[in-house]
């Protein structure tokens, strides 16, 4: 179950088009249409996905944040979409036409540590109608808050990839 804080989309949609475009230019490529929709929709999220602890960035912080952490200059083609609240990240492979999602720690951020958590938003988004998963991930329709597919996806993966 997601249990969590979601805002109801960004509050100045120029300006999130704005954004969508800088990161696209930098990234040489564009997000996964998923994931933009998810940041229109709800523009980040903090809370548990399961037992699984997830912060999503809010548009508008995208790109200072990966400037802040300096991925251009140390790794690029990582682009930072949130965190697990400590001391990982959760970033797109832009080096990678299918933009997979990867799991990436924070200290001595590194391609070489990056740990890949789903292989591409086209495999996250296959499924036609999220449901209850195998591991007790469910969409939080009760909180107003729809993770869609790639997001229910995306959890799913990284809760399998944690137990095993």
């Amino acid at each position: 179950m997601v249990d969590g804080n979601a805002t109801d989309g960004p509050s100045d949609a120029a300006t999130f088009e704005g954004v969508i475009d800088e990161i696209t230019a930098l990234l040489r490529r564009p997000l996964p249409p998923e994931y933009v929709q998810f940041l229109r929709d709800h523009d980040g999220f903090e809370g548990f996905a399961g037992e699984i602890y997830i912060v999503l960035w809010k548009a508008e912080d995208l790109i200072h944040l990966n400037h802040a952490y300096g991925l251009a200059q140390y790794v690029p083609g990582i682009f930072l979409i949130g965190s697990n609240g400590g001391g990982e990240a959760y970033a797109f492979d832009s080096h990678d036409a299918s933009m997979p999602v990867l799991r990436i720690p924070f200290i001595c951020i590194d391609r070489g540590e990056a740990e890949l958590v789903s292989t591409s938003s086209t495999d996250l988004s296959s499924a036609s109608e999220p449901t209850l998963a195998a591991d007790g991930i469910t969409e939080a329709a009760d909180l107003h808050f729809e993770l869609g597919v790639f997001w229910n996806k995306l959890i799913h993966d990284i809760h399998r990839q944690w137990a095993d």
